[in-house]
């Protein structure tokens, strides 16, 4: 393999073209899921080519184009598959140069964004020629005041594409997804990443898949005033208490985001909807299905409003270990960030909020028309735990 200079990343030399090389698509920091045939073989990443976001990879060693090929020991999430180059070897295009999106999980909980391989397909996978459909980011700098914060006190932001023709009264929110932090380490760790602080993220996103505005693939959606909500709070927009953390100066306001973002929505036409769908992947696909039945109160009376959840439902059993990680992690998702307050009651006044965090437990009281998507198999939630410290898959 040789260094591409641009990118930090590696490409196959013309003497190795005969041999099988795995390739990566990767989720990139803009939001875009690349296809295999537009990114670069990721190696290791060396200074002074780092994600960004300030993260450092544990190590530096070159993985090497090796059968079997490990994880990488960085951010981002990889779908593996192995090619055989042509000879001369593949040109590359310019725009594959991005680095992979930074996680939040810090070194003690590497849960490396539990949106994994291709779950989250409505959102971003099968980006179809509408690359160039690149919306601007949007502050919610009123919110600062209400002390509807992301972690690092940065304010909230989403990115909102207009709707056209017969649906300039009908929305799509679609909720970014992103896993959590469960500690003031995790937590710190994260706010200084895009998934923590606003300053950090990127000032564009590529709208694709229900967010496309190409009628031919995406003839449900493409014309609704379609939102990307960024997700900068580490609890599915639960979290609520007033103090600041005097250690780490870590805001936990994740419900006040999601209020101060729906309420500019509001004030934007959304609270003349006739058709509204909250969206949601991962993460995002559990805010989806904890504030469905908020959201649907927010809107007209009259309006139709449903939700979708896309690979946001976890589920409270044992892992191949033995142990229950995933109660344990969201017992400490809901202390960290005070989510108790704004999980549902009708579960919480049954059971305990750690374990109301898990959809399971949630759906059957659900009164708004709820639409899941989720593997029936679902290799990670049966393999690993959120103090593994990577993904294979």
């Amino acid at each position: 393999f040789r260094p591409s200079p641009r990118s930090c990343l590696f490409v196959p030399t013309a003497q190795e073209e005969r041999r099988d090389h795995p390739v990566a698509a990767r989720l990139a920091r803009d939001g875009v899921f690349r296809p295999f045939q537009q990114v670069h073989v990721p190696v290791a990443l060396r200074p002074p080519c780092f994600p960004p976001g300030n993260f450092r990879p544990p190590s530096y060693r070159h993985h090497g184009p090796v059968h079997g090929w490990p994880a990488p020991r960085w951010p981002g999430i990889y779908v593996r598959m192995r090619v055989s180059f042509p000879d001369p070897p593949p040109s590359l295009p310019p725009h594959a140069r991005s680095f992979p999106a930074a996680d939040s999980m810090g070194s003690g909980s590497k849960l490396r964004l539990w949106c994994s391989a291709f779950a989250c397909a409505l959102a971003f996978l099968g980006a179809r020629g509408d690359d160039d459909h690149l919306v601007d980011i949007t502050y919610v700098e009123s919110a600062v005041a209400k002390g509807a914060v992301c972690l690092d006190g940065s304010p909230p932001a989403y990115h909102l594409a207009p709707g056209s023709g017969s649906g300039v009264s009908s929305w799509l929110v679609h909720f970014e997804g992103g896993a959590w932090c469960n500690n003031a380490t995790t937590c710190l760790h994260r706010s200084r990443t895009p998934l923590g602080s606003s300053k950090e993220m990127a000032r564009q996103a590529a709208f694709t898949g229900i967010l496309s505005n190409a009628s031919d693939y995406n003839p449900d959606f493409y014309n609704w005033n379609k939102v990307k909500v960024r997700y900068c709070d580490g609890s599915s927009f639960t979290g609520d208490k007033e103090e600041v953390d005097p250690s780490t100066n870590v805001h936990y306001r994740g419900a006040r985001v999601w209020q101060a973002v729906i309420e500019d929505l509001l004030a934007k036409g959304m609270n003349k909807a006739k058709n509204a769908l909250i969206s949601g992947c991962s993460a995002g696909g559990l805010t989806s299905i904890l504030h469905c039945d908020r959201f649907h109160q927010l809107l007209p009376a009259d309006a139709n409003v449903k939700c979708l959840s896309d690979a946001g439902f976890f589920i409270n059993v044992k892992d191949i270990t033995g142990a229950n990680h995933a109660e344990a992690f969201f017992n400490d998702v809901v202390a960290t960030h005070g989510s108790a307050k704004n999980l549902p009651s009708s579960c919480t006044s049954k059971l305990p909020a750690g374990v109301c965090f898990f959809p399971q437990n949630e759906v059957q009281q659900i009164q708004t028309p709820l639409f899941i998507l989720n593997a029936a198999y679902d290799s990670w939630q049966g393999t690993a735990h959120p103090g593994a410290r990577g993904l294979r898959s």
